[in-house]
């Protein structure tokens, strides 16, 4: 998704009751990546981290969800359940923010002077027609799903879905209808955060951040932008 290090600050990852207790994802954007592994993940008995895979949950956005929504049909074909969380914007986000990194990088740099004819491009945009991911998992594999169209709603689709899976042993798709606008980021201390003194700042995610945590401290406090690879 387009704002994972908000997602992950959020997790309750390092307390004594933290659910879930295994986590995956990839530093440089899930684009292509996370419906599929997703599968790979269910298919084993146990997690990376010695976790049972008896409940699997992928959030993902919408337009990372469009590079492979025929995993459906394989999850059906395989009886693979996996709990689904569309975060369904309606656009490719972090399109849209490489565009915008993009132009503050070279749009006044000496010789470049580059700009896009506009910010907001409308290919960036997912509708006309709104895609119904729900629909979609059921056409392509005979899984069931709902949209979720409010804020207040969640609470008792996430329960639905967690039971769907558990009980029927079938994948279950929410289409999670999100505000365009992105939330701003998580504060620490009363100041909003840059992302490295977010990262530095959340629980330790698993063992990568616990080996490396002293780097990631030390980038935060030199305002360097640490290089986070591949956290599994």
């Amino acid at each position: 998704m387009s704002d994972p290090a908000a997602f992950q600050y959020l997790l309750p990852l390092g307390t004594a009751a933290a659910a879930p207790i295994s986590y995956y994802c990839v530093a440089g954007g899930s684009l292509g990546w996370s419906l599929p592994a997703s599968l790979g993940i269910k298919l084993e008995s146990r997690g990376w981290q010695g976790i049972e895979t008896h409940l699997v949950v992928a959030a993902v956005g919408d337009g990372s969800a469009l590079f492979y929504p025929q995993i459906w049909w394989t999850a059906g074909h395989r009886n693979l359940a996996v709990f689904y969380i569309i975060t369904n914007n309606h656009e490719y986000h972090t399109l849209q923010v490489g565009l915008q990194q993009v132009v503050t990088a070279y749009g006044s740099a000496p010789g470049c002077g580059w700009h896009p004819k506009t910010m907001d491009p409308e290919y960036l945009r997912i509708e006309r027609p709104t895609l119904d991911f729900a629909a979609l998992a059921k056409t392509l594999g005979g899984q069931e799903g709902e949209i979720v169209r409010q804020p207040g709603d969640v609470p008792a689709a996430v329960r639905r879905g967690v039971d769907y899976v558990l009980q029927m042993g079938r994948s279950y798709i929410l289409d999670m209808r999100m505000d365009q606008a992105t939330p701003p980021p998580p504060s620490v201390g009363g100041k909003a955060a840059a992302p490295s003194v977010r990262y530095a700042a959340q629980p330790p995610l698993d063992f990568f951040h616990r080996t490396q945590a002293k780097g990631l401290v030390a980038s935060a406090r030199s305002g360097a932008e640490p290089n986070i690879p591949v956290i599994f």
